[in-house]
């Protein structure tokens, strides 16, 4: 090497270094492009000169939100979209470096978008504004934006001085249509919230299928034709009523699609219209409409109809339809390619699985989505018990890669704005639709959950949502709302800071809804009016947090509990969500059609809050024993009662309820098993008239998420019907019974039967009037039998001694003598509520040929 260029060697690599640091400021040493660093932006956000509204809000928000991550002014310019963080349309931006495959025409399609870096900036452009706006909040996300649940509290924005990012990638929708919208709706300020969360959580689809009951909402629309043409209604028990239709009639066909035409005109911005029939039963029953075919071929054929006109006035308009109820199976004819079918994922009146189900429709040419349930307050109340809450498992969130894989491309749930059980699952689920692929995160996301939400304190709340977790078979109880509390206050008790502090805030005014609630599911007479009162009264005040569905709860249950004396006002203001005593208005204007724009009662103020932390820790007394978890592997536990076999046989009440489990065991793979039902009476002793009771059987060896062997049937009042099912495994099953109580239930002497006394599935299967006597078993051991019950009943040890009589619901902690552990234990005359197992297994039995225990008990009783 020469002396010369060896002498200046060190001031020429220093020379090149800094030319090269300087001309390439904008990329660091992993290639990344730097778009701000040390207070300063490096490039300005670009829009298009003729950019839309939308673009130009966006703009503003991301410049927003950029400054507030990293401390830098983002100026916001025009230009043709060659530099500069571009964002906006890509057929607005003559000069892109690169472009994709897009194309705004196809409804489908408006969503996706690419995002780019290169030297001179970063592309976030989409086929649409919305698509542009995706790939906005997916950019933000990446460098640790989130929104977990509605409202700012929820909001998290890091801290992200070198700002910097590689990306050369296109994003679709796993889901085209992803829709999880609230029951009853929510209030106006709380559905503003819930659609900036869709927003930042591409939870806005592009498209989008309407496929609610509409049958019904025809006849409504034009009773004077239905009056004068009773013909056009289904037949059943030989009169022309109900809501279903006569398909059979030219003339009705003709005036459900003018209808629908009519209704595309008044509404030109609805990519569809839907043809879904009315809820229940009441298809025709006449000659005519059975030569069309089945109820599905029925709907079909409307719908088919509909679509077809549809496709030359409205082309790219859809026609939608659930496949759901009594028109759940596939049909037996095709299906128009306009017309779109999602297929609920309960009330399924077929015996197919969910897989075949979807197969059958698939193969008629229909185009699927998934119409599921995530919460429904009628059923669930915002209970833990009774919730997919807390933290969801890896088969619940993974079954969303199921859907896709069977064919589903739209998807619409139910659910509640109660992200206090289940806003984890929302979020999870919103990031599965966008891409089911994704299932490795659910562990991951927890963590990042908590370390976001939580902090210095996540530990202190990692409990707080364990517990809440339906897995995890919470109680409302004391102790159980004592072991909130003290999470909570725990991490008060760090000063964690004012944001941490809100959503401690959230936590409390859920808990406090769980007592409220448990108060008032416990009392009768006056004392439940009040406790309603308070509980209607809390859920109002609480509303402008993410806790409950206070909307859907006050509206459902002021309606169904009859029990309470609400008055006409009062039942008025319920259908707005509120309760008439918390609006600050003379009387005389209670029912003043702006009732909803009243001044409400001030909401929770801190002081509050944190009363109401401190009483739940000091009136809610500790449980004095540790519950102990059991697998639900279970096997028959004859091997280790060999000495107990003859013991006299228990009786399992004979009057089942909705949704109550019963396992059983097959010894070979083509088992049957017989259930049979009689139609009885309903609670006030009037006869049901007919019923359809449906069994579903379930196996532990079956990999999809379905039943095996369904069987449904009529049974008329006083008569008897057998339902048969079948299964192609042996071992571990279990049997749902669903549909109207019944007066006598009698399961398959042949087989064995066990229930669980777990809290979301809890021995129950009996009412006031019906008792059983049921063995558990104590394993080798065991010091203490820790339970919780509501109903009564009287507890038997192994010598026959009754040991405790229960009349009062509590928690119950029951020594167990030396030489009476690894023995079957008697409880006699249960009835009227459950009897929940904290420290041994949870599982009863009328006899020890009957019951099956987890797997690890019976191989430790054997040794």
């Amino acid at each position: 090497m020469n002396r010369y260029v060896r002498k200046l060697l060190p001031v020429l690599l220093f020379f090149i270094s800094f030319c090269l640091s300087s001309c390439t400021s904008v990329s660091d040493h992993h290639g990344k492009l730097c778009l701000a660093k040390k207070g300063k932006a490096e490039f300005p956000i670009v829009i298009a000169k003729n950019a839309s509204a939308l673009t130009r809000t966006n703009a503003v928000v991301l410049s927003s939100y950029l400054r507030k991550m990293t401390g830098a002014g983002f100026a916001i310019e025009e230009g043709d979209g060659s530099a500069g963080i571009v964002l906006g349309r890509q057929e607005d931006f003559p000069a892109l470096p690169k472009r994709f495959d897009a194309n705004p025409a196809d409804p489908q399609r408006t969503e996706e978008y690419l995002l780019f870096t290169h030297a001179r900036g970063l592309l976030l452009v989409g086929a649409s504004d919305l698509g542009a706006q995706n790939a906005m909040w997916d950019f933000l996300g990446r460098q640790g934006y989130r929104q977990y649940f509605p409202g700012p509290t929820w909001e998290i924005v890091p801290s992200v001085p070198r700002l910097t990012a590689r990306y050369d990638e296109v994003q679709k929708p796993s889901y085209i249509m992803r829709s999880v919208w609230f029951t009853f709706g929510t209030y106006p300020e709380r559905g503003l919230l819930y659609k900036d969360w869709c927003q930042k959580n591409r939870m806005e689809s592009g498209f989008t299928i309407n496929a609610g009951h509409t049958y019904d909402g025809i006849i409504a629309k034009n009773k004077d034709v239905f009056l004068k043409h009773p013909e056009y209604l289904a037949m059943v028990g030989g009169e022309r009523k109900g809501a279903k239709f006569n398909v059979a009639n030219p003339g009705l066909r003709q005036l459900v699609v003018d209808y629908k035409l009519a209704e595309l005109r008044n509404h030109p911005e609805q990519m569809s219209v839907s043809m879904d029939p009315s809820d229940g039963g009441g298809w025709d029953e006449s000659a005519e409409a059975k030569s069309i075919g089945s109820p599905s071929d029925q709907a079909i054929t409307l719908a088919n109809d509909v679509a077809s006109v549809m496709e030359k006035d409205f082309p790219g308009r859809a026609v939608g339809l659930y496949a759901y109820n009594q028109h759940a199976e596939p049909p037996t004819i095709k299906v128009h390619k306009n017309v779109f079918i999602l297929v609920a994922t309960s009330f399924r009146g077929t015996s197919l699985s969910l897989k075949e189900q979807m197969d059958g429709w698939k193969k008629q040419g229909a185009t699927l989505g998934i119409r599921d349930y995530l919460s429904y307050p009628a059923a669930n109340y915002d209970i833990p018990a009774r919730c997919a809450g807390g933290f969801p498992s890896h088969k619940s969130v993974g079954r969303f890669k199921d859907y896709h894989d069977w064919g589903a491309r739209l998807y619409s749930a139910e659910s509640g704005d109660n992200w206090g059980i289940n806003g984890f699952m929302y979020y999870s689920v919103a990031r599965m639709l966008w891409n089911v692929n994704d299932t490795r995160f659910v562990d991951g996301l927890k963590e990042e959950f908590l370390i976001n939400c939580f902090g210095p304190v996540a530990d202190e709340i990692r409990p707080y949502y364990e517990a809440l977790s339906s897995g995890n078979s919470p109680v409302l109880a004391p102790a159980f709302f004592r072991r909130l509390y003290e999470s909570i206050q725990a991490a008060r008790l760090k000063t964690p800071g004012a944001a941490i502090d809100a959503r401690l805030d959230d936590l409390t005014l859920y808990v406090r809804y769980l007592e409220l609630y448990k108060k008032y599911a416990d009392a009768s007479g006056p004392a439940r009016q009040q406790a309603a009162q308070e509980m209607f009264s809390h859920l109002y005040r609480a509303r402008f947090h993410s806790t409950n569905h206070a909307y859907g709860i006050i509206r459902d249950l002021s309606g169904r509990d009859r029990s309470l004396g609400w008055t006409q006002e009062e039942r008025k203001s319920f259908g707005r969500g509120v309760p008439l005593w918390e609006i600050q208005a003379p009387p005389e204007e209670r029912i003043s059609p702006e009732l909803s724009l009243w001044e409400p009662r001030a909401p929770y103020e801190k002081k509050e809050i944190l009363a109401i932390e401190a009483d739940g820790v000091k009136n809610n007394p500790k449980l004095d024993f540790k519950p102990v978890s059991f697998s639900q592997d279970l096997v028959p536990a004859a091997p280790i009662l060999t000495g107990e076999k003859t013991i006299a046989p228990g009786w399992l009440g004979g009057q089942a309820v909705h949704n109550i489990l019963y396992y059983t065991w097959a010894e070979k793979a083509g088992s049957e098993w017989h259930v049979k039902v009689t139609c009885g009476t309903d609670s006030k002793g009037r006869p049901l008239g007919k019923i359809r009771p449906k069994v579903e059987l379930w196996s532990a060896k079956e990999a999809e998420d379905v039943p095996v062997s369904v069987a449904e049937v009529d049974v008329e009042f006083g008569k008897t019907g057998d339902l048969v099912v079948k299964s192609p495994h042996a071992g571990l099953h279990w049997i749902v019974l669903s549909g109207a109580r019944w007066q006598k239930l009698e399961l398959d002497p042949g087989k064995s039967w066990t229930v669980t006394s777990s809290s979301d599935i809890p021995c129950q299967s009996q009412g006031a009037a019906e008792t059983s006597t049921l063995y558990f078993y104590v394993p080798k051991g065991t010091s203490i039998i820790g339970a919780h019950f509501t109903g009564r009943g009287v507890l038997f040890n192994p010598e026959g001694k009754a040991v405790k009589n229960f009349d009062n619901a509590g928690y119950v902690k029951i020594d167990v003598p030396q030489g009476m552990d690894g023995h079957l234990w008697k409880v006699k005359d249960l009835r009227g509520g459950h009897f929940l197992l904290l420290t041994v297994p949870p599982y009863f039995a009328p006899s020890p040929r009957d019951l099956l225990l987890p797997r690890e008990v019976v191989e430790a009783g054997r040794k």
